[in-house]
């Protein structure tokens, strides 16, 4: 095998740049922008909050009755809580 010239070594990391590029595009195809993240992102919380569901469920079955009447549950207030 002969010497590389810095053409040929060039044009190699150029083709090897375009092959991690093709990959990375196939990979993360491109969406509408932030509105994909948001979808993505309302989906995570969605999940989170349904999966907190049963421990806050757990948490709060202990509230007692006395004490000033609230427009919201313990358990809607404790939401509330979290997701600010």
């Amino acid at each position: 095998m002969g010497r590389m010239s810095s053409y040929d070594i060039q044009s190699k990391l150029e083709d090897i740049n375009d092959y991690i590029n093709e990959k990375y595009k196939l990979a993360h195809p491109r969406g509408t922008g932030g509105h994909t993240y948001e979808q993505q992102f309302s989906s995570r919380v969605s999940t989170a909050m349904k999966m907190l569901d049963p421990l806050i469920h757990e948490a709060v079955s202990t509230e007692r009755a006395a004490g000033h009447p609230y427009l919201l549950s313990l358990e809607d207030r404790v939401k509330l809580l979290l997701i600010k």
